[in-house]
């Protein structure tokens, strides 16, 4: 049969090459059953073997298997090779269970095959029962089959198996080096791989590319990488394999190298290659992309393309997609990149899909995502759930929500957890906590899908946003449930959220519940506290930090408790820390220093740190703004303003907050309303409450209520509820009673429920000496049971010189409120008065509604008495801290002694 002959012949060359050609095989297929050659066992057994290692042409296989009358051994070997070959092990099982029916044998070669198909499949149940099928069958002393167990128990992570029928192995060949060297790699056990491979080197077997391959995939991993992988490079050059006709072992090389950062070794590797492959040219831009030389990854990609390869490899431009889109100030030469793939009429894939979406990343993106949104449609891609989370993460990151939630409405029943996790972060990220509330209570009770670690934190976050404590609550308990509690950010998050609701003690019992804690755990406590005003407590949690250096966040933290606490000491030390650590040139920490600085008094230290900035911040600049306005220094705000917008700095919002309340603090009230203007004429930023504010207080300042009232009057209704609430203060400081009272009516319709504005319209009746009108709308607060949010004063008493420790020396009054201060301050005076002369008229104070008014308008000032009677002006330290501000002026303190006599009828003592 001369055709026959000559067609297995062609079949059987096809065959040992790497990867026969699809048309060549279908091709000879044809002719052989044209010519009857194909009933010519041979010519069956080549072509079977042809589709199989082709990978994909299972069915093309098995029609020929099932064609043949009487298969013999090697012709149910071949199709069991073309099933496991393309990960249809479930068939190839049972195609075995039938071989041992109608053959009642198998040989070595079939078991070879299976374990081979376990081994991909990482099915550790099948392999065993083929070891124990082979060990019954007297077949496990082939060296083949000891070679393919060796590596099915590698792959299936039994390592420590392999290696014993490694070691009861009668003879090694490099085959079984290889699968050690392989297997330990695999198991992430490069060190092992590398003894591995010098024993191996030591018997004198001879290293082959497999060998070499495998231990420079661990090479970069072990205890010496350069040394070790240098010694490869070695063996590479000594065998000859640093250019080979498959490169794999230079490919390897490339690899190495760059993942070690020597990239400049990697291109001379690269550089070698006479006969560069898909995969070189991949594994060296991969590797310049990760040593973050986009720009030379970039030009070999284009040497790539244009110069040497005629075809362009989709995997080419997938990594290079990849390498852009992860960096997002390449985002717009990733999608260049993606139009110019569709230009040359490439298919996409998924790995090209979810390349280019994370490229769209602001709102400037959205148009081009829509256009990738167009061809996910185009190619079918929807479907795919990956796909739409990736979509839905791209219309978030652009700010389009809304479509998001439609793309996860329309995939409702096979979302997953990705999905509800894309969507709910998205809302809480664009403000939409509400939103992402309601998509949490959706996905909980409709759906079989248990939330994890990002739900909680995302949730948590909306629930501390939006206040919801009972809300919050339930989240806690749920994460308890779902034993997530102790994750740690999980646990920090219920740090921040409690620390919102100002539940402070359920955050410190988290804190100290069972579970790991690291240094955010300590930086959400001690944020937590001095955003709730309690920065002594803050303190303290400073000073029991163990096994965490504090970072930058931490050093803010702490200094925002030192500025409230108003005590430089501990500023100072702070200050110290600071300096030792290397943190005074980062920009957030140095900002903080001159505002802690300047509320404590010290506005020339303030002045220096700001100086002595390596790099200020737009935050320093404000912070260096506002310390001047604070201290009265107008003009000298306004300079320093100038300054700013000299050196390339942008002026924002903030900015001009600080800068108008300088103004307003200094009597600049023509500058104040010309920056007003430039505000929005020259730097194109739209005034804000925050902004009226200060206009009116700056207004109110320099007594132009009238001014003040048709400037509140002009704004938006919407705009001006804490407008109004400004300007009514403005008229309690200048004692404008009617247009207060009018101002107070309208403010009472509006927020019918702020106590605020009664407490404000209460001092103002105090201030024209109406004491009757002052108790009469105090009467009405508690009536309504209103209550006005506390004041918070400190006051430090008893103070030695140093750093006083936190729980001893340093004694510290934290003074709830105005009223309860001089309550404190009576109780204290008059208990001392009767205590040491008897006198019982001191308890009139207690007595007199009247009084009571008087003694509520002390305001602030009962702190400082409170500190007084505790020790008098030499122990007050010569400061108080009243309602967020330091009282400094040591004559205020002597003339406020002389006051308590008048007050009370005491004497100074």
């Amino acid at each position: 049969m001369p055709h026959g002959t000559r067609a297995s012949s062609i079949v059987r060359a096809l065959r040992d090459g790497a990867r026969p050609a699809a048309d060549a095989v279908a091709a000879l297929h044809c002719a052989s059953l044209k010519s009857g050659a194909v009933l010519d066992p041979p010519v069956r057994t080549s072509l079977l073997t042809a589709y199989a290692r082709r990978r994909g042409d299972a069915c093309a296989a098995l029609a020929l298997f099932e064609e043949a009358a009487r298969p013999d051994v090697i012709l149910w070997n071949a199709a069991l090779d073309a099933l496991t070959r393309s990960c249809r092990l479930g068939d190839a099982v049972v195609l075995f269970r039938r071989m041992v029916c109608v053959l009642g044998a198998f040989d070595s070669a079939t078991m070879v095959i299976m374990l081979s198909g376990a081994s991909r499949a990482r099915d550790m149940e099948l392999g065993t029962a083929l070891h124990a099928a082979a060990v019954k069958r007297r077949l496990d002393t082939d060296l083949n089959l000891q070679n393919a167990l060796v590596d099915m128990y590698a792959k299936c992570g039994r390592f420590c198996t392999s290696e014993a029928v490694f070691w009861r192995m009668p003879c090694w060949d490099t085959t079984s080096w290889n699968s050690m060297i392989g297997g330990s790699t695999f198991n992430g056990l490069s060190e092992v791989s590398a003894c591995y491979f010098r024993e191996m080197i030591r018997l004198a077997v001879q290293a082959d590319e497999v060998t070499l391959s495998s231990v420079l995939s661990a090479a970069s991993h072990t205890d010496d990488p350069l040394s070790f992988g240098e010694s490869v490079h070695g063996c590479v050059v000594k065998l000859g394999y640093e250019d080979t006709a498959s490169c794999s072992v230079a490919n390897s090389l490339i690899t190495f190298y760059s993942e070690l950062g020597f990239s400049n070794d990697a291109e001379n590797v690269f550089a070698g290659i006479s006969s560069k492959t898909l995969v070189s040219w991949n594994a060296m831009i991969k590797g310049l992309v990760e040593n973050e030389k986009v720009s030379e990854a970039l030009f070999v990609f284009h040497e790539m393309i244009c110069r040497t390869m005629p075809v362009r490899d989709l995997i080419s431009w997938n990594t290079m997609l990849s390498s852009y889109s992860r960096d997002v100030t390449l985002g717009v030469e990733a999608q260049a990149m993606f139009k110019e793939l569709l230009s040359e009429g490439l298919k996409c894939t998924l790995t090209t899909i979810l390349a280019v979406l994370s490229s769209c990343s602001c709102p400037e993106d959205l148009s081009f995502g829509k256009g990738v949104h167009s061809v996910i449609l185009k190619y079918g891609f929807v479907s795919a759930v990956s796909v739409v989370n990736a979509l839905m993460h791209m219309y978030i990151c652009c700010g389009d929500t809304l479509a998001a939630l439609a793309l996860l409405e329309r995939i409702m029943l096979a979302s997953d957890i990705i999905s509800w996790n894309t969507a709910i972060v998205g809302c809480v990220q664009n403000g939409l906590h509400g939103d992402a509330l309601e998509a949490f209570r959706f996905m909980h009770s409709s759906l079989p899908l248990n939330p994890d670690s990002i739900t909680l934190v995302s949730v948590l976050s909306a629930c501390g946003t939006l206040k919801l404590h009972s809300l919050g609550k339930s989240i806690h308990c749920m994460s308890l449930k779902h034993l997530l509690a102790c994750n740690l950010r999980v646990k920090n998050a219920l740090l921040t959220m409690y620390f919102r609701f100002a539940d402070t003690e359920s955050a410190e019992s988290i804190f100290y519940s069972p579970g790991d804690i690291n240094l955010c755990s300590w930086n959400c406590m001690i944020s937590g506290f001095a955003r709730n005003n309690d920065g002594w407590r803050a303190l303290q949690f400073y000073q029991k930090i163990e096994d965490f250096v504090p970072d930058e966040m931490c050093t803010v933290s702490i200094i925002c408790a030192c500025t409230q606490l108003g005590d430089l000491r501990y500023g100072k030390s702070i200050h110290g820390h600071v300096v030792r650590s290397d943190l005074q040139n980062n920009v957030f920490v140095s900002a903080s220093l001159v505002d802690m600085y300047s509320k404590c008094g010290r506005l020339d230290v303030a002045v220096r740190v700001f100086e002595s900035s390596a790099e200020k911040s737009i935050a320093c600049w404000n912070s260096m703004i506002s310390a001047l306005g604070f201290h009265g220094h107008g003009l000298r705000s306004i300079e320093l303003f100038c300054k700013m917008i000299q050196s390339g700095m942008t002026a924002t919002s903030s900015t001009f907050i600080a800068l108008l309340s300088a103004c307003s603090h200094s009597g600049l009230t023509n500058e104040g309303w010309e920056y007003y203007y430039l505000m929005s004429e020259k730097f194109g930023i739209t005034p804000t409450a925050e902004h009226h504010v200060c206009i009116v207080d700056m207004l109110g300042r320099a007594g132009r209520l009238q001014e003040a009232h048709k400037f509140v009057e002009s704004l938006p209704s919407k705009e001006s509820h804490g407008v109004w609430g400004a300007l009514l203060s403005a008229c309690n400081n200048k004692a404008e009673l009617k247009m207060g009272e009018s101002i107070a009516k309208h403010l009472l319709c509006l927020e019918p429920e702020n106590s605020g504005y009664y407490v404000t319209i209460s001092n103002l009746y105090a201030n024209q000496d109406m004491w009757d009108g002052a108790v009469k709308v105090r009467d009405i607060l508690q009536d309504k049971g209103l209550m006005k949010p506390h004041g918070h004063s400190i006051v430090g008493c008893n103070s030695e010189s140093g750093i006083p420790a936190l729980d001893t020396v340093f004694q510290v009054h934290q003074v709830a409120s105005a009223e309860d201060a001089n309550q404190r301050f009576v109780c204290t005076a008059t208990h001392s008065r009767a205590k040491e002369k008897q006198d019982p008229t001191v308890w009139k104070f207690c007595n007199d509604g009247t009084l009571r008014a008087k003694i509520r308008s002390l305001g602030g000032h009962a702190t400082a008495s409170f500190g007084l009677i505790n020790g008098g002006a030499d122990k007050l330290g010569g400061y108080y801290w009243v309602f967020g501000r330091r009282q400094a002026d040591t004559e205020h303190v002597a003339a406020l002694e002389a006051s308590l006599e008048k007050y009370s009828g005491l004497d100074s003592h």
